[in-house]
């Protein structure tokens, strides 16, 4: 048994807590959960970051990152190369859809078929909320412009006055 400790101190002591020990097996990725945006607007694309950890004793290389809201797959990718215990970030972008709804519980998998350890494949759930934006200004279709106007007892009233440009 060996203890790696990296850091600086002044104490010839080094305390350790909470240790567990396991075997290790030959393949075994962790999937952590580690950048979300915190809103996502329909239509942009936005990236979320997956760290995946090989506490394997082989490297990994033939793995793929899968990103999910819910049961809906909503983006995939290829992971990148690990050496055993070592970590990489995988970045994957996507562009969420009209029907995400309001809010999104994105989670991540690593789908990799030699993993002996299948409990820590998945990572936590990252709550963002989904905005439904417009297309710009010079998209509008409509011809017309909608002004508030005071009416005679001090309520607002829209109008709409056609053959005007929206600014």
């Amino acid at each position: 048994m060996a203890f790696d400790y990296k850091g600086q101190s002044n104490a010839s002591n080094i305390y350790l807590d909470n240790i567990s020990l396991v075997d290790r097996q030959d393949n075994d990725l962790k999937a952590e959960l580690t950048e979300a945006p915190a809103h996502l607007r329909v239509d942009y694309p936005a990236s979320v970051v997956v760290s995946v950890t090989n506490i394997g004793a082989n490297a990994a290389n033939d793995y793929d990152v899968v990103l999910y809201n819910g049961d809906k797959r909503l983006a995939s990718m290829k992971g990148a190369a690990v050496a055993q215990g070592n970590k990489v970030a995988n970045t994957l972008t996507f562009t969420p859809q009209r029907d995400l709804g309001d809010v999104a519980n994105l989670y991540a998998k690593v789908e990799f078929a030699a993993d002996q350890d299948l409990t820590d494949n998945t990572t936590d759930t990252g709550e963002c909320e989904c905005e439904i934006s417009f297309p710009p200004r010079s998209k509008t279709i409509a011809s017309c412009c909608w002004h508030q106007q005071q009416t005679d007892m001090g309520n607002s009233q829209r109008s709409a006055h056609t053959g005007r440009t929206c600014h």
